[in-house]
């Protein structure tokens, strides 16, 4: 008698452990294996490999089991897309006014417009004024394309282009400016103004 009362006694707690114990969450039950799905192999698959290609391997099993997709990476973040500003007006060498926002060029340090340099003869030019000219010249009111500036205030520093051309290069390309500290892709354009006496390397007055 004793025995069966333990018999029911134990049965009883074990149904109140059950009771009590959680139901698994929605995450456990997600971390389980899904069954995979299988399907007979097919034998009347006629072997289509063509000359000087290793065949795939024969299939020993009547039954395989199809893996589950593998989700490409994602694909990485775009660039920011450039801002366009219309109408620029060059006020100096390397510094363009836009809708009340002054956009200095980045990664060059171009001549002042009070700069003047002097000529192999002795001579004085005023060579940043020759500058903006230049630029003025080169820019004719075209819309440029600038890198996004943040904080995007009233005067902001950034690289720009104008119909594909690299403004900065141009400026130390025609002699105008020169590289500012690690601008390193700016010194073969550097080397050649140099080579060719372009801008303020000029040994005489344009």
């Amino acid at each position: 008698m004793r025995t069966v009362l333990f018999m029911v006694f134990a049965t009883g707690v074990g149904l109140l452990v059950l009771v009590l114990l959680p139901a698994p969450s929605s995450h456990e039950r997600e971390r389980r294996p899904a069954a995979l799905p299988s399907e007979p192999v097919r034998r009347d698959i006629r072997n289509v490999t063509p000359d000087n290609v290793t065949p795939a391997p024969r299939i020993e099993t009547s039954v395989i089991s199809r893996l589950p997709a593998i989700s490409p990476p994602a694909p990485p973040p775009r660039p920011p897309e450039p801002v366009e500003w219309l109408r620029p007006q060059v006020e100096a060498a390397g510094v363009i006014t836009s809708r009340g926002t002054t956009i200095r060029i980045a990664g060059i340090r171009p001549l002042p417009l009070d700069r003047r340099c002097r000529a192999a003869d002795g001579e004085d030019w005023p060579c940043g004024m020759f500058a903006r000219t230049a630029m003025r010249q080169f820019i004719r009111w075209r819309a440029i394309d600038c890198a996004p500036a943040e904080p995007m205030d009233e005067q902001i520093e950034t690289r720009c282009h104008l119909a594909g051309h690299d403004i900065g290069e141009w400026l130390v390309r025609q002699g105008w400016a020169v590289p500012d500290g690690d601008a390193g892709d700016y010194l073969d354009a550097l080397a050649a103004a140099k080579r060719e006496h372009r801008g303020q390397w000029n040994s005489s007055k344009p």
